[in-house]
């Protein structure tokens, strides 16, 4: 089942490879705060949502058509 909304899809990314917020914003480089506001859907910018994604190993314009 694909997710509904891009905060899902971050929160599936992230918990399919078994990390913590923490985890993520100590690897990434974004602050864990940052990672848990965008997977409530809340103050999420396009620019943290690509760098979520790019460290999941995906890109927004490839993900963009997948949704067309």
């Amino acid at each position: 089942m694909r997710p509904a909304s891009w905060p899902d899809m971050l929160h599936e990314l992230r918990t399919e490879r078994g990390l913590s917020t923490r985890a993520v914003a100590m690897q990434s480089g974004i602050g864990r705060h940052v990672v848990v506001s965008a997977e409530r859907g809340t103050n999420i910018t396009v620019r943290t949502l690509e760098r979520l994604l790019n460290f999941y190993g995906y890109e927004l314009d490839a993900m963009r058509r997948e949704e067309a």
